[in-house]
């Protein structure tokens, strides 16, 4: 394993997240505390290497993780299924001097970094938050419409599903 810069665990105390030198952010199941279990894996940043800070950061309700990046930025990962992150959108521009602090505000709309300039810059969360906790909602709402069979056989590969209402 290599060498860690950062340990932060999730509010209910059965998930953990670890930042390592080679780049990756683990998460892992704690809830047994005699057997951590490796629950994924996940790179962070444009050439997948930590700031030397190491700084990660659980949003209040579990469902999103922030990361720093060697670039300063903060990537985001959508961890409602631990086993299966996945990387949320663009990178958030950050500072390219570092970034020391993450930390999400309690109703999780807003997202704060403390930089090596001893400055903060807040992200505005709320539409993401509602991406994530209502997807098929807002994917139709955007796209003005549901998958197609074709559409479906190609992205998701299940017996189809009427996903939007007419």
């Amino acid at each position: 394993m290599d060498s860690l810069g950062a340990l932060e665990f999730s509010s209910d105390g059965d998930t953990l997240a670890s930042a390592s030198l080679d780049g990756s952010v683990s998460l892992w199941n704690v809830a047994d505390g005699r057997s951590p279990r490796r629950l994924s894996k996940i790179l962070v940043g444009p050439n997948n290497f930590l700031f030397s800070t190491f700084v990660v950061a659980f949003s209040p309700d579990e469902k999103i993780l922030a990361a720093t990046a060697a670039d300063g930025s903060v990537s985001l990962w959508n961890i409602a299924n631990p086993i299966r992150p996945h990387k949320i959108g663009v990178p958030l521009v950050g500072d390219s001097t570092g970034l020391a602090l993450l930390a999400f505000s309690p109703d999780g709309n807003t997202l704060a970094a403390d930089t090596e300039h001893e400055t903060v810059i807040l992200w505005d969360m709320t539409n993401l938050n509602h991406v994530v906790q209502r997807p098929l909602e807002k994917a139709c709402e955007r796209a003005g419409r549901g998958f197609n069979t074709v559409e479906w056989s190609r992205y998701v590969g299940t017996s189809f599903q009427q996903t939007c209402p007419d």
